[in-house]
């Protein structure tokens, strides 16, 4: 576990994130492809958190975990939409990756001109960004077998669409590479975090289209959505990913049935107290939205302003319903559930 005891840790660490921050920030667009501006930095956040609590149940070394995590997205602002050829479906590489449309960064800094000296435009993010955490991590005079392990990492968190059975357990041998795949892919596709998402990225489709975001029709169709992301528990690569990411789902499943009868309620108050209420401000943020921030909005203006006004006796457990999922985002941003 700790072999890497010659590594510096918490200096290192908060460096490479403040780095993460600042690559993430040299890109102006709000929106590319299916993210937000601040996305790609609070998910590393969230990821950093989750693989260490996975790496720490699977006795995983945690340097090398918290390292990899950091910079595992470094050079996912290149990435736009994901391409797709006359019949609509995606384009994979041959690889097995999905390929994405090139978009520039507005500014520079270590991490661009790293992606410059290597030529790197065009590749995939875990390939270019393994490619770069080498060259930092060489700069930061690290060993070279710490530096082999956290690139191996990152270049596995990403998995190809054409990978068989047998060539998985080949490819992910060090559980490294399993806590931080199943980290990265439970933010991204299982519970209230990547509900958040879906509902940003509804929004975003609306406001782009001309067309106001309707809760109604949105929450009409939900169910598919999550009934789709059923099959991610299957793809965990650990046991601690597997109860995680198992949580997760059945803890967004318990929130869609609140929201459901919500609508089954009939009641004008569930829009202004209940859980559909939060879902309907999340939307209105799709502009530039932080979760950080509208998670402190409705704990700190929302849902006071609604204790104050005159509701019926519903009101309270709508209420302690909304406190309750803000509670449970949070604990999911921690990497604690």
């Amino acid at each position: 576990m700790d072999e890497h005891n010659d590594v510096p840790t918490d200096r290192l660490f908060q460096e490479l994130l403040n780095l993460a921050k600042e690559t993430f920030s040299l890109w102006n667009q709000r929106w590319i492809g299916y993210s937000w501006r601040s996305y790609y930095y609070t998910h590393t956040v969230r990821v950093r958190n989750l693989a260490l609590e996975i790496g720490r149940r699977e006795n995983a070394d945690l340097k090398v975990v918290e390292c990899a995590s950091l910079l595992h997205d470094i050079t996912k602002k290149y990435d736009g939409k994901i391409l797709s050829d006359d019949s609509g479906a995606r384009i994979i590489d041959p690889n097995g990756f999905w390929r994405n449309e090139l978009v520039m960064p507005d500014g520079d800094n270590i991490v661009t001109k790293i992606y410059r000296e290597f030529n790197l435009f065009h590749t995939t993010h875990n390939e270019s960004g393994a490619i770069v955490a080498r060259r930092l991590l060489i700069l930061y005079g690290l060993p070279e077998s710490f530096i082999e392990k956290v690139c191996s990492v990152i270049r596995c968190h990403v998995k190809p669409r054409n990978i068989d059975r047998e060539e998985i357990v080949a490819r992910y041998d060090l559980v490294e590479k399993r806590t931080l795949f199943d980290a990265d892919t439970i933010d991204a596709n299982l519970g209230l975090v990547a509900f958040f998402r879906n509902i940003q990225i509804y929004a975003r489709r609306c406001s782009e289209m001309g067309e106001e975001p309707n809760l109604q029709d949105y929450l009409h169709n939900i169910t598919k959505w999550a009934l789709s992301k059923a099959s991610f528990l299957s793809e965990m690569m650990t046991q601690a990913g597997t109860e995680i990411a198992t949580n997760r789902y059945r803890s967004l499943s318990k929130y869609l049935k609140i929201l459901k009868d919500e609508q089954d309620s009939g009641h004008d108050e569930t829009l202004s107290n209940g859980l559909e209420g939060a879902i309907l401000l999340f939307m209105n943020a799709n502009d530039d939205p932080d979760i950080d921030k509208l998670i402190n909005q409705i704990r700190s203006d929302w849902l006071p302003a609604q204790k104050l006004a005159e509701h019926s006796p519903n009101t309270t457990s709508l209420s302690e319903n909304v406190e309750i999922f803000c509670r449970d985002l949070e604990e999911e941003i921690c990497g604690k559930a």
